[in-house]
């Protein structure tokens, strides 16, 4: 069994990888570099999703060659963590959030193309892609379980809205992203849920708040919370994948791909 991790800010590499040689993949989509090995008894693809220092921002992040990847090399399920802002104020900051629905109501990548690897017509398995949750819930009770285990916290059952990046968004947006019911935002999960889907990829994320959206609090988060809510972020990923993989079993792939073939 293959899993497949991809790692977000503040978090670019996996202490005890068994293999630390950085590899390189040739998609349809660009290169895509990855390290493979074992960590806490699983066999990982590990891919940062900025690269190893941060050097894509969120609109520059080939997100259909990193999901191409996973499938390529035959992950069975994708597992995905990144720092996120919270919009819901009764969330506290500084801890583990684990969505399960997703707000991407535009679907669209960063360069304003539509989010599928659906690019050619009449290619084969073209299709739709049709899911009740884009996030997968028997991945997601595992976790919860974990986070038991771990005495962690962990808040689920969360609505993740993905927003376009680089820029932060304005308190308008936030309200009006309130009033959809979105709990948290980041700039680059939606992307991966949905081509995570059209491969047929179980997909989970894990989340953690670092500051509070725009408007959401009467004071901006302070720069220097948001720094160590960053810091505490990789650590707590890492204590929970850790105790997640421990007891790890395989899942079923929840949606469904209508297909023209």
């Amino acid at each position: 069994m293959t899993l497949a991790l991809i790692s977000g800010s503040g978090f670019y590499d996996l202490p005890e990888l068994s293999q630390t040689e950085i590899q390189t993949l040739q998609t349809p989509f660009g290169e895509v570099a990855y390290r493979q090995g074992n960590w806490q008894g699983q066999e990982l693809i590990f891919i940062a999703r900025h690269g190893w220092r941060h050097s894509h921002l969120s609109h520059q992040v080939e997100h259909r060659a990193h999901l191409w990847a996973c499938h390529a090399l035959k992950a069975e399920a994708v597992l995905a963590c990144s720092v996120v802002g919270v919009v819901n104020p009764d969330l506290p900051l500084g801890q583990l959030l684990l969505p399960n629905e997703l707000y991407f109501p535009d679907n669209r990548l960063a360069d304003g193309s539509a989010c599928t690897i659906f690019n050619t017509p009449g290619a084969s398995g073209r299709g739709h892609f049709i899911s009740g949750s884009h996030f997968n819930q028997a991945l997601a009770e595992q976790f919860k379980a974990a986070a038991v285990k771990t005495s962690l916290t962990l808040s689920s059952d969360l609505t993740y809205g993905q927003v376009q990046g680089p820029r932060f968004n304005s308190r308008s947006e936030i309200r009006a992203l309130a009033q959809a019911g979105v709990d948290c935002i980041s700039q680059t999960l939606g992307p991966e849920a949905v081509l995570a889907g059209e491969l047929e990829l179980p997909y989970a994320a894990l989340c953690f708040g670092v500051d509070y959206a725009n408007g959401v609090q009467a004071e901006p988060t302070p720069i220097a919370t948001l720094q160590a809510n960053l810091k505490a972020s990789k650590s707590q990923f890492l204590e929970l994948l850790s105790s997640f993989l421990t007891d790890y079993q395989p899942v079923n792939f929840e949606g469904f791909v209508f297909r023209f073939d």
